[in-house]
């Protein structure tokens, strides 16, 4: 893969669930630095620190996929990945979290899952969703770059050849960076086309960044 997308990739093996995460940067980039943390995610955390041109810091790219099965268990995730929200450093964190934010609206026909699916998205008494991973992010310090930009309300699940699964129509995926790289955000799209609706169950999401 490597080779037809001429870029060079760093891969953070999921052991107990075969469903790895990884970062790909072009060869304008250089590596610094890199980390995987399958101990503390119930996937995997994929960690790469990088020099990119005409930034003047170092840029720590965090690629992570939260639990599906239940807040309890993304919020665990999410105290660790604070760590990593340090104010004045550049630091972008960015994947499938699997949870609804503050700055959205309840999904919409959430009551029409299946109970099992409906348990992931709700917080113990199953009378309110839970918004408590992306709380903690916030409190943190992160910046969601989609809500800084204008642009919270375009969901991210089900792609169109995935409806009727175990998704209603909400922001699953996220950016979320520190505040000093969050000054530096210029644009956030989520990509919707022929492709991308067959692709996968998700929408890809692009953000980009560019120093003055």
């Amino acid at each position: 893969m490597e080779a037809e997308i001429n870029m060079r990739g760093f891969l953070a093996i999921a052991p107990h669930t075969g469903q790895n995460t990884g970062i790909f940067i072009n060869p304008d980039f250089k590596p610094i630095a890199f980390d995987t943390d399958s101990e503390h995610f119930h996937h995997a955390a994929c960690i790469l620190k990088l020099k990119a041109p005409n930034f003047s810091k170092e840029i720590t790219v965090i690629s992570a996929h939260l639990c599906p099965f239940g807040p309890h268990v993304r919020l665990s995730e999410a105290y660790y990945l604070t760590n990593y929200a340090v104010t004045d450093e550049y630091t972008l964190v960015a994947g499938d979290f699997n949870s609804v934010s503050p700055y959205n609206q309840d999904p919409v026909g959430l009551d029409t899952l299946p109970s099992h699916f409906r348990a992931r998205y709700v917080t113990p008494t199953g009378k309110e969703v839970d918004r408590s991973t992306l709380e903690m992010l916030y409190q943190a310090g992160f910046v969601d770059i989609a809500h800084l930009l204008g642009k919270d309300n375009e969901t991210t699940v089900p792609a169109t050849n995935f409806i009727g699964t175990e998704f209603v129509p909400f922001r699953s995926d996220y950016i979320v960076t520190t505040q000093t790289l969050s000054r530096l955000a210029t644009s956030y799209n989520v990509i919707k086309d022929s492709i991308s609706d067959y692709a996968s169950d998700h929408y890809p999401i692009t953000a980009e960044f560019k120093e003055p």
